[in-house]
């Protein structure tokens, strides 16, 4: 439902807003290094979109803005420690840019996790994620705890 607000008065239509987006991704990964005890990932992670929304002052509770980029070097580091705990490390540095105008900005994610393999078939992950991302209302971060399970059949 989308409502209007005329000056005093309040008017509400039965329309659906939409807000209609282009874009695209990449991720390139690779492995660099197998050794007994980790592996080693390198890679590029690329993003570009845009809504139209933005020109027409749409906004439906997330980020969409009229250009988005985000060009980031990411690693991975992941391994077992001991018996059925494994650990994950991966981590992303890059740049964005919010609207075409803008200037380019840093961006940052780091995760670090925990696996605790209870079986072939189960396994429990306690993660954290911190993120620093440029968004056009100034610099955004913020930390993020991951707790997630995983059954194969």
């Amino acid at each position: 439902m989308h409502t209007v607000v005329i000056n005093p008065e309040i008017i509400t239509t039965n329309k659906a807003d939409r807000d209609h987006a282009r874009g695209g991704s990449v991720v390139l990964n690779r492995e660099i290094l197998r050794h007994r005890h980790f592996v080693f990932h390198a890679g590029y992670s690329g993003v570009a979109y845009g809504f139209k929304g933005a020109r027409q002052h749409v906004f439906l509770g997330f980020f969409n803005p009229g250009f988005y980029q985000r060009h980031l070097l990411t690693t991975r580091v992941h391994g077992n420690l001991r018996g059925p705990l494994a650990y994950d490390f991966s981590a992303a540095f890059g740049l964005q840019q919010v609207n075409r105008h803008q200037a380019l900005q840093r961006a940052t994610i780091l995760s670090p996790a925990l696996t605790f393999r209870a079986s072939r078939t189960v396994s429990l992950t306690l993660g954290y994620t911190h993120y620093n991302a440029a968004q056009s209302l100034g610099v955004v971060s913020g930390n993020a705890v991951k707790l997630s399970s995983d059954f194969k059949f």
